[in-house]
C-alpha cells in the first residue's frame, strides 16, 4: 500500500477526565481521567505540548431540579471546595493553547426532561460556573474553561436542543464557547431529535463500543456497517468526527475483542480519507496490550503520530 501524507489523528481515553489533542489534520489525543487518582494530573497530561482539547468529566447530576454536582473522585471533592486547587493545571494546560472543556451528562442522574425553562437556568449555571459568568461558587476556582461536552446518556435530548442554543447564545460575550458531542448511536433521525446538538458542534465523538451489531460484525472482518456510519456522522455535520473503540473483550457488549486487523486493514484505511473524519479514539490507553504497535504497524501512514 502505498504511503500517504495526511497523519491520523489518533485518541486515548483512560479514565474521566479527556484532553483531546487536534492539530489540523496533524495529531489529535485524548485521554480520560477523573475517578481514578492513580492517572496522573491535569497538568501532566497537557505537557506534551500536543493538546488543543481538553474535557474535564462529569458534571454528573443536574436537572430535574437536583442541584448541579460535578465527580472528579480520584482527584478532589468539588462539594468540599477541594477542586479549586485544579485552577493551575487548567492555566497550565491553556498555557500551552489547550482548550477545555467540560463533559456534562455521563450517567442516569444527568438529564433534563422537564422544560426548556429548565433547559436555560443548566446552560446558565454552567456558564457562570466554568466557561465564564460570575459565580461565587465555582468549582474549579478561578479556572475559566472554553467549552462543554454533553454526553446525554439518559435520554431526553430534545431538551439538550435549548441548551446548547443557550449556551451558544454566550459565545456574544466576548469569548468562544467549544460544543462537542458523544452520540451513542449508530446515526439515525433519532439520534438527537431536533439536531440541534449537533448543527452547534465542531467536534463529534461517537461511541462505537456501544452498538453491539457493528462489533460483532467487525470482530467478524465485516466493516460495512461501521464504514456506513462513519459516512452518516461525517455528512451529518460540519464537525470533526472521531472513533471511539474498545479495546478489551469486556468492553464489547457483542464479547469479541475489537483490535481486529479488519479494522486496521479495511476500515481505518478508507474512513481516513474523509475530510471531516478526526480520529480514532480507543475507549483504553493505547499503552496496554499492544493496541498502539498494532495500529502503527498495520496501517502505512508516513506520520502516525501516538502519545
Amino acid at each position: 500500500m502505498a504511503q500517504h501524507g495526511r497523519t491520523l489523528a489518533v485518541t486515548l481515553s483512560l479514565g474521566i477526565l479527556t484532553p483531546s489533542c487536534n492539530s489540523s489534520q496533524a495529531e489529535e489525543f485524548v485521554t480520560l481521567r477523573g475517578e481514578s487518582g492513580n492517572e496522573g494530573t491535569l497538568a501532566e497530561a497537557c505537557n506534551s505540548g500536543k493538546c488543543q482539547f481538553v474535557n474535564i468529566a462529569f458534571l454528573s447530576t443536574f436537572g430535574n431540579n437536583q442541584a448541579p454536582v460535578q465527580n472528579l473522585a480520584g482527584h478532589c471533592n468539588p462539594a468540599s471546595g477541594t477542586c479549586t486547587g485544579q485552577s493551575g493545571c487548567c492555566r497550565t494546560c491553556q498555557s500551552k493553547s489547550s482548550q477545555i472543556l467540560l463533559s456534562f451528562g455521563g450517567s442516569v442522574y444527568a438529564s433534563i426532561r422537564t422544560s426548556a425553562d429548565e433547559a436555560r437556568q443548566v446552560a446558565d449555571y454552567i456558564w457562570n460556573n466554568l466557561p465564564g459568568g460570575q459565580s461565587d461558587s465555582r468549582p474549579l476556582g478561578g479556572s475559566v474553561l472554553d467549552g462543554v461536552e454533553p454526553d446525554t446518556e439518559a435520554g431526553g435530548t430534545q431538551s439538550y436542543d435549548e441548551l446548547a442554543r443557550s449556551l451558544k447564545g454566550h459565545n456574544g460575550q466576548g469569548k468562544t464557547v467549544y460544543y462537542a458531542a458523544v452520540p451513542q448511536c449508530p446515526y439515525s433521525a433519532t439520534c438527537f431529535d431536533g439536531a440541534i446538538i449537533i448543527s452547534c458542534c465542531e467536534i463529534v465523538w461517537v461511541q462505537f463500543d456501544s452498538n453491539p451489531p457493528i462489533e460483532r460484525r467487525t470482530s467478524m472482518g465485516r466493516t460495512d456497517a461501521l464504514l456506513s456510519c462513519c459516512h452518516r456522522w461525517a455528512s451529518a455535520s460540519a464537525a470533526q468526527v472521531l472513533m471511539r473503540w474498545p479495546q478489551w473483550p469486556g468492553e464489547v457488549l457483542s464479547g469479541g475483542l475489537v483490535v481486529s486487523k479488519a479494522l486496521v486493514s479495511q476500515a481505518l484505511p478508507t474512513i481516513w480519507y474523509l475530510p471531516e473524519f478526526g480520529g480514532l479514539w480507543p475507549k483504553r490507553s493505547f499503552y496496554v496490550n499492544g493496541y498502539c504497535a498494532s495500529i502503527k504497524d498495520s496501517i502505512y501512514l508516513t506520520s502516525l503520530t501516538i502519545w
